[in-house]
């Protein structure tokens, strides 16, 4: 029963104990006397109810964890690990079905000075202010992720330069707009970039932080592409 749930996927060791349970308690009433059949059954159903109650904790502890690894654990966005993976399957998306993709970085102006005069907590406070915004815009198809510090990259599916202008104009408005300091506004630089034919994620990425720095270099506060 134990060797079932550890060696076989949880949904096929719940099948696979059933059967055993199913075949094993009548051979033991039908070949045993009453006192060692009682025993055996005891013991089988105990064995299992302890095994799945053990497998479940584990399944629990490994999805956490997994998550854990997966999320920023301040912004609950997604954090680098899975950064590459998710672009990847973007490119290929649009080499295959020619969906147009495009990337958003985002970072936001003068963060260093928020830490540096109104404390850590306060920025933290940002940036999770920050990550709520992008969690209730982007559309459950897109992802989020926080690079680390006060950089954010916004991956949007089925989305041309166009409609990316658009999203991204939206964003720098709206958290331009946030109060989520009380003695000032938090203003943030947007570079977007939209995939291009033979681009692969590494050279797109680039771009979009390029844009993004020309932003910056040029006042910040505003949306080049």
């Amino acid at each position: 029963v134990i060797s079932f749930y550890f060696m076989l996927p949880e949904r096929y060791a719940w099948g696979a104990n059933i059967v055993l349970l199913a075949m094993s308690l009548p051979m033991s009433w039908l070949f045993l006397d009453a006192e060692l059949a009682s025993r055996a059954t005891a013991t089988l159903l105990c064995v299992s109810a302890f095994a799945v109650i053990f497998v479940r904790v584990i399944s629990i502890q490994q999805h956490e964890l997994h998550e854990l690894a997966m999320t920023d654990s301040l912004t609950g966005l997604s954090n680098r690990v899975q950064l590459h993976d998710s672009l990847e399957q973007a490119v290929q998306m649009f080499e295959r079905h020619a969906v147009p993709m495009t990337l958003i970085s985002l970072d936001l102006d003068n963060f260093k000075k928020i830490n540096d005069t109104l404390g850590h907590d306060a920025g933290d406070d940002v940036l999770r202010g920050i990550g709520k915004l992008l969690q209730k815009r982007i559309r459950r198809s897109d992802k989020v992720f926080r690079l680390g510090g006060e950089e954010f990259l916004i991956l949007l599916y089925e989305t041309d330069s166009a409609q990316g202008l658009l999203v991204a104009e939206e964003l720098r408005k709206k958290i331009e707009s946030m109060r989520l300091l009380p003695d000032r506004s938090v203003t943030t630089s947007v570079g977007i970039a939209t995939l291009q034919p033979k681009e692969d994620w590494r050279d797109w990425m680039k771009r979009s932080d390029d844009n993004l720095y020309r932003a910056k270099k040029e006042g910040r506060n505003r949306v080049l592409a």
